[in-house]
């Protein structure tokens, strides 16, 4: 918690001093002081600008954020009704197994039929 303090100490006394360089490079000399209206003029109309441009970079980070989340619980959704629907057809597939007890000879005689109908056809177009 202290290391958090500290940084914010520093960070904090980081700005203060960018600021007394910038004041210190706007003032360099006396006649400067006379421009202090327009200088400070010009500095809030940066300002203005800067946090214009930081509210416009959160608000697109913020929608870029709030899609993804977005995306991700359509996402687990989807997941879930895919998860369901393949229970459902293991389900089904128990199920039909044993509703059908002579499904290998069935399928021999589909099979059979298969093949009659195509030599029959073969048969035909001779």
């Amino acid at each position: 918690m202290s290391s958090k303090l500290s940084k914010s100490m520093e960070s904090s006394s980081d700005a203060v001093d960018a600021a007394i360089a910038r004041v210190a490079e706007l003032l360099r000399s006396p006649d400067d002081l006379v421009k202090t209206s327009l200088l400070r003029k010009r500095l809030v109309i940066e300002k203005a600008t800067i946090d214009a441009q930081l509210k416009t970079g959160v608000k697109a980070q913020l929608d870029t954020t709030q899609d993804g989340i977005d995306t991700l619980t359509s996402s687990r959704k989807q997941m879930a009704i895919i998860k369901d629907n393949m229970q459902a057809i293991d389900r089904l597939c128990s199920e039909a197994q044993n509703m059908i007890q002579h499904f290998p000879r069935i399928n021999k005689i589909s099979q059979i039929h298969r093949n009659f109908v195509a030599t029959r056809d073969t048969v035909q177009r001779l």
